[in-house]
C-alpha cells in the first residue's frame, strides 16, 4: 500500500469494485444464500427468528388426529419411527444409500435412546410425518419432539 498525503486517493491500480480473496468465487445473481452470515446484515432482526413455540402448537394440532389411539408403548412407537425413517430413505435414496446404512448401523443405539428420551406421541408423530415425506428424519424428529414433549 502506498501512502500519499494530499493525493486524491485514485491511482491507476485503484478499482471501484472491492477485491475478493484469492480463490473466492463471485456470488451468482440467483444465489439464495448471498449475504447470509454477514455481520450487520440482519435487516429484519428479531422478527426473522421463527416462533418455534407457535410452530410446535400448529404441528401438534395438525398431527394429533393422525396419531394412533391409544398410543403404543414407547418401544413400539420408537420401532415404528425408526422403520418409517428407514423406509423414507429407501424410497428417496435407494436401499444402498449411506443414509439407510447409517440407520441400520445405529438402529439398536437409536432405539434405546428413543425409548429413554422420546415420548410415544413424538415418536408416532415422526412415523406419521416420515410416511408423508414431510422432511429429513433429524428435522422431523426435532419438530415432533417440540410438538409432543415428554
Amino acid at each position: 500500500m502506498l501512502l500519499c498525503i494530499g493525493c486524491s486517493g485514485r491511482t491507476e491500480t485503484t478499482t471501484s469494485e472491492p477485491q475478493r480473496p484469492v480463490g473466492s468465487e463471485e456470488p451468482s445473481a440467483a444465489d439464495p444464500f448471498e449475504g447470509i452470515g454477514h455481520v450487520g446484515n440482519q435487516v429484519r432482526g428479531i422478527d426473522a427468528i421463527p416462533d418455534y413455540d407457535e410452530e410446535a402448537r400448529a404441528l401438534h394440532t395438525r398431527v394429533e388426529p393422525l396419531l394412533p389411539d391409544p398410543l403404543p408403548s414407547p418401544r413400539a412407537a420408537c420401532v415404528t419411527m425408526l422403520d418409517a425413517a428407514r423406509q423414507f430413505y429407501v424410497d428417496t435414496e435407494g436401499e444402498s444409500s449411506s443414509s439407510v446404512a447409517a440407520l441400520v448401523a445405529t438402529h439398536d443405539t437409536d432405539l434405546e435412546a428413543c425409548v429413554e428420551q422420546t415420548g410415544s406421541a413424538a415418536a408416532a408423530c415422526v412415523a406419521v410425518l416420515m410416511a408423508q415425506r414431510e422432511g429429513e428424519f433429524p428435522w422431523v424428529l426435532d419438530q415432533c419432539s417440540r410438538a409432543f414433549p415428554t
